[in-house]
């Protein structure tokens, strides 16, 4: 490696060998976050290492407020930039297989699951906002137009590979159209505006909404 830019006797960077459990987060930094003329240096690099504990699932979430609290904007003089990098957990699934009530009571624990799940696998903050809406209203569909029969569960089954995530939810009835379509039939739309591709599929067996994004996209 070169030496550092202004040093001018010769010097040799130390390396050490680190090794990262699964699930272990590295986090690198620009001497913006933790340097003031008027501070210890040392007792900023202590309140960084509390602050940085513990580690949000959503990595974006957890620099936001990592820089938020060590460098507010109104006390920034110089520029600040913070990266986070996880290694992937061991054993975690990259597959989810929910089977949910049709009760709207449900929606936000079918939201917490799948943010949950999908969070460590590459997505980012607006990737899980744009996949909890789109599945809450494949969920809200699947309840309006299926026909699986009162209390019949719908069936939510994601999969990540290669950056892309799959997601199918399923009803066991028929395709029922809406009561009233002056002020329904969004969803659709909606899931479209979201995802890289919706496709609706109709059968004997029942209902389906696939659900297709990339992941990591901005």
């Amino acid at each position: 490696a070169s030496p550092a830019l202004g040093v001018i006797v010769p010097s040799v960077p130390a390396q050490e060998p680190l090794s990262l459990e699964p699930g272990d987060t590295i986090v690198l930094y620009t001497d913006g976050l933790v340097e003031r003329r008027e501070e210890d240096l040392d007792a900023k690099l202590a309140e960084l290492a509390a602050v940085a504990s513990p580690v949000e699932d959503d990595l974006e979430a957890f620099c936001d407020r990592v820089i938020d609290t060590l460098a507010p904007p109104d006390q920034r003089a110089d520029d600040v930039a913070l990266v986070a990098v996880r290694s992937a957990p061991a054993g975690r699934p990259e597959r989810l297989e929910l089977e949910v009530g049709p009760d709207v009571h449900r929606v936000r624990e079918l939201r917490e699951a799948m943010r949950g799940w999908l969070a460590p696998l590459g997505a980012t903050r607006d990737d899980l906002d744009a996949v909890a809406v789109a599945v809450t209203e494949a969920y809200a569909n699947a309840m309006e137009h299926g026909g699986g029969g009162p209390g019949a569960p719908v069936a939510v089954r994601a999969a990540v590979a290669d950056g892309v995530l799959r997601i199918t939810v399923a009803d066991p009835g028929p395709w029922r159209s809406a009561t009233d379509a002056g002020t329904r039939g969004h969803g659709l739309p909606l899931m479209r505006a979201l995802m890289d591709e919706v496709r609706l599929e109709r059968g004997a067996e029942g209902t389906r909404i696939h659900l297709v994004k990339k992941l990591g996209v901005t």
